[in-house]
This record gives C-alpha cells, structure tokens and sequence, in this order.
C-alpha cells in the first residue's frame, strides 16, 4: 500500500524515508562537487592570489581547533563496539 502524507507515516517509516533522501541528497552533492573539482576549467584561473588572503589562511590553520579521530567519535557514539 503506498503511503500518501507523512501524516500517514509510522515514525519508523518516516526515519527511514528521511535517511534514504538524505543519502540521496549527499550523493548527489558529492557527485557535484566531484565533477566540478575534476573538471577542465579552472574557474581561478588568471586571478591573483593576495598575500593577505594567505595570511590569513596561515593563521586559520593554525588557530583552527584539532579533530578527533573518526574512530573515536565512532565509539563514543556507540557506532562501533570495543575491541
């Protein structure tokens, strides 16, 4: 029976539509992104690049706070058991 309104969703229906568009959603976006950094054109192309927008990138990176592995976050979260 197909479903015709959210309304008409269980929560679990719902949360499994949602993930399935949102995995859709990211794949598409990474196609994208992909596809424009692989592409041919160099949209940067003749522009000159600033001192200043290099110190600046200097100073964010090392400012930037650091990350913690994925691996960790993981297991914190409860996505992967210990062992």
């Amino acid at each position: 029976m197909m479903v015709n309104r959210v309304a008409d969703l269980t929560i679990d229906e719902f949360r499994e539509m949602m993930r399935e568009e949102m995995q859709t959603l990211i794949r598409q976006t990474v196609r994208e992104v992909l596809e424009e950094v692989m592409s041919d054109e160099d949209s940067d192309e003749g522009l000159e690049f600033k001192p200043e927008i290099a110190e600046r990138l200097q100073t964010y990176l090392a400012e930037k706070p650091k990350g913690r592995p994925a691996q960790e976050v993981m297991k914190d979260l409860g996505l992967l058991e210990d062992g």
